[in-house]
Protein backbone atom coordinates (compact mmCIF):
# COMPACT_ATOMS: atom_id res chain seq x y z
CA UNK A 1 0.00 0.00 0.00
CA UNK A 2 2.84 2.42 0.86
CA UNK A 3 4.55 1.71 -2.46
CA UNK A 4 1.30 2.34 -4.35
CA UNK A 5 0.79 5.71 -2.56
CA UNK A 6 4.35 6.77 -3.35
CA UNK A 7 3.97 5.80 -7.00
CA UNK A 8 0.68 7.79 -7.23
CA UNK A 9 2.24 10.86 -5.54
CA UNK A 10 5.12 10.82 -8.01
CA UNK A 11 2.70 10.91 -10.95
CA UNK A 12 0.59 13.87 -9.68
CA UNK A 13 1.77 17.41 -10.33
CA UNK A 14 0.49 20.96 -10.41
CA UNK A 15 1.21 23.41 -13.21
CA UNK A 16 1.54 27.06 -12.00
CA UNK A 17 1.91 30.35 -13.81
CA UNK A 18 3.20 33.41 -11.86
CA UNK A 19 2.70 37.07 -12.75
CA UNK A 20 4.46 39.88 -10.84
CA UNK A 21 2.00 42.64 -9.87
CA UNK A 22 2.74 46.39 -9.83
CA UNK A 23 2.12 46.37 -6.05
CA UNK A 24 5.17 44.14 -5.58
CA UNK A 25 3.04 41.09 -4.89
CA UNK A 26 2.34 38.36 -7.37
CA UNK A 27 -0.56 36.36 -8.73
CA UNK A 28 -0.27 32.63 -9.06
CA UNK A 29 -2.59 30.80 -11.41
CA UNK A 30 -3.14 27.09 -11.03
CA UNK A 31 -3.29 26.15 -14.68
CA UNK A 32 -3.91 22.45 -14.27
CA UNK A 33 -3.34 19.36 -12.25
CA UNK A 34 -1.27 16.79 -14.07
CA UNK A 35 -1.96 13.14 -13.33
CA UNK A 36 0.17 10.66 -15.21
CA UNK A 37 0.98 13.31 -17.83
CA UNK A 38 -2.68 14.26 -18.45
CA UNK A 39 -3.75 17.80 -17.42
CA UNK A 40 -7.09 18.30 -15.63
CA UNK A 41 -8.95 21.23 -14.09
CA UNK A 42 -9.67 24.91 -14.49
CA UNK A 43 -7.49 27.93 -13.76
CA UNK A 44 -7.59 29.22 -10.19
CA UNK A 45 -6.09 32.63 -9.27
CA UNK A 46 -4.32 33.22 -5.97
CA UNK A 47 -3.06 36.77 -5.26
CA UNK A 48 -0.50 37.36 -2.56
CA UNK A 49 0.44 40.66 -0.93
CA UNK A 50 4.03 41.84 -0.96
CA UNK A 51 6.00 41.01 2.17
CA UNK A 52 6.17 44.72 2.97
CA UNK A 53 4.56 47.89 1.56
CA UNK A 54 6.22 50.16 -0.99
CA UNK A 55 5.55 53.44 0.90
CA UNK A 56 4.91 54.88 4.34
CA UNK A 57 1.27 55.24 5.32
CA UNK A 58 -0.73 56.04 8.43
CA UNK A 59 -4.30 54.79 8.04
CA UNK A 60 -7.33 56.22 9.80
CA UNK A 61 -8.17 54.61 13.13
CA UNK A 62 -10.88 52.01 13.51
CA UNK A 63 -13.36 52.41 15.00
CA UNK A 64 -13.65 56.17 15.01
CA UNK A 65 -15.34 57.45 17.16
CA UNK A 66 -14.26 54.83 19.68
CA UNK A 67 -14.85 53.64 23.23
CA UNK A 68 -12.94 52.15 24.95
CA UNK A 69 -10.20 51.39 22.36
CA UNK A 70 -9.21 51.93 18.74
CA UNK A 71 -6.76 50.34 16.31
CA UNK A 72 -4.13 52.48 14.60
CA UNK A 73 -2.72 50.87 11.44
CA UNK A 74 0.41 51.98 9.59
CA UNK A 75 2.87 50.75 6.97
CA UNK A 76 6.65 50.95 6.82
CA UNK A 77 8.43 50.19 3.52
CA UNK A 78 11.78 49.75 5.30
CA UNK A 79 13.10 49.45 8.83
CA UNK A 80 13.02 52.78 10.62
CA UNK A 81 13.02 54.57 13.93
CA UNK A 82 9.31 55.10 14.70
CA UNK A 83 7.38 57.13 17.21
CA UNK A 84 3.62 57.04 17.53
CA UNK A 85 2.18 59.45 20.06
CA UNK A 86 -1.27 60.69 21.04
CA UNK A 87 -1.87 64.42 21.62
CA UNK A 88 -4.80 66.48 22.84
CA UNK A 89 -5.99 69.51 20.86
CA UNK A 90 -3.71 71.81 22.87
CA UNK A 91 -0.70 69.84 21.58
CA UNK A 92 0.12 68.14 24.87
CA UNK A 93 1.41 64.58 24.62
CA UNK A 94 -1.17 62.27 26.21
CA UNK A 95 0.35 58.86 25.43
CA UNK A 96 3.52 57.48 23.87
CA UNK A 97 2.52 54.27 22.11
CA UNK A 98 5.72 53.51 20.18
CA UNK A 99 9.26 54.80 20.39
CA UNK A 100 11.52 52.18 18.83
CA UNK A 101 13.26 50.90 15.73
CA UNK A 102 10.81 48.77 13.74
CA UNK A 103 10.98 46.28 10.89
CA UNK A 104 9.31 47.02 7.56
CA UNK A 105 5.77 45.77 7.10
CA UNK A 106 2.15 46.23 8.04
CA UNK A 107 1.71 47.20 11.69
CA UNK A 108 -1.10 47.99 14.08
CA UNK A 109 -1.26 49.37 17.59
CA UNK A 110 -4.18 49.58 19.97
CA UNK A 111 -4.84 52.69 22.05
CA UNK A 112 -7.15 52.21 25.02
CA UNK A 113 -7.83 55.91 25.60
CA UNK A 114 -5.46 56.09 28.60
CA UNK A 115 -2.49 58.31 29.39
CA UNK A 116 1.05 57.00 29.91
CA UNK A 117 0.25 56.99 33.65
CA UNK A 118 -2.82 54.80 33.06
CA UNK A 119 -5.47 57.47 33.67
CA UNK A 120 -8.57 57.49 31.46
CA UNK A 121 -8.94 60.49 29.17
CA UNK A 122 -12.25 62.34 28.89
CA UNK A 123 -14.35 62.32 25.73
CA UNK A 124 -12.88 64.52 23.06
CA UNK A 125 -10.82 64.84 19.90
CA UNK A 126 -7.27 63.48 19.96
CA UNK A 127 -4.46 63.39 17.41
CA UNK A 128 -2.34 60.34 16.60
CA UNK A 129 1.03 61.32 15.08
CA UNK A 130 3.39 58.88 13.36
CA UNK A 131 6.98 60.10 12.87
CA UNK A 132 9.87 58.41 11.05
CA UNK A 133 13.02 60.02 9.61
CA UNK A 134 11.32 60.15 6.18
CA UNK A 135 7.62 60.52 7.00
CA UNK A 136 5.32 62.36 9.39
CA UNK A 137 1.54 62.24 9.45
CA UNK A 138 -1.20 63.06 11.95
CA UNK A 139 -4.77 61.84 12.06
CA UNK A 140 -7.77 62.87 14.12
CA UNK A 141 -9.77 60.50 16.31
CA UNK A 142 -12.73 60.92 18.65
CA UNK A 143 -13.05 59.28 22.08
CA UNK A 144 -16.73 59.07 23.17
CA UNK A 145 -17.71 57.93 26.65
Amino acid sequence: SGELNLRFANTVGLVWEEVLLASGGFRRTLVAASVGGINFGQSVHVEESPSHPDRYKLHGVYPNPFNPMTIIRYELPRAASVSLNIYDLRGREIAKLIDSYMAPGYHRTVWDGRTNAGRENPSGVYIARLVTPEYTKSIKMVLLK
